[in-house]
């Protein structure tokens, strides 16, 4: 599982990164107009999403935390509300990449943490 979260902020944080570069890099008609934009919600999201299942399903092995916890709920709440109409989609247009830094940072707050105390994480 501690390779799992490694792995996960690594990825998560270069998915984040390389379509921040490519974003700026690739300049369209507008910012909101840029397919790159739009396919970037939809890689990191559903990476982020398959590992909130992972975690879900391996939770077994190590208690998921109460801000883990948090994340999976607002993340589902998006989902189920999101065929409510347009609103919520322009809502989420700009709650995703909020979401989606809560996410990494939730990973990256558990990978530090157990890189820097780990005995204290057994129980």
């Amino acid at each position: 599982m501690k390779q799992l979260k490694q792995v996960d902020f690594f990825i998560s944080t270069g998915l984040i990164i390389a379509y921040v570069i490519i974003i700026l890099i690739e300049p369209k008609k507008s910012f909101i107009n840029n397919g790159y934009l739009i396919q970037g919600y939809f890689v990191v999201g559903a990476w982020q999403i398959i590992s909130m299942i992972v975690h879900v399903v391996f939770k077994n092995r190590q208690a998921l935390s109460s801000i883990r916890k948090t994340y999976n709920w607002i993340t589902v709440v998006c989902i189920v509300t999101m065929p409510m109409g347009f609103v919520m989609l322009a809502i989420l247009l700009y709650a995703a990449p909020l979401l989606a830094t809560f996410y990494t940072g939730i990973c990256g707050f558990e990978v530090f943490k157990k890189v820097e105390r780990p005995l204290d994480n057994l129980k």
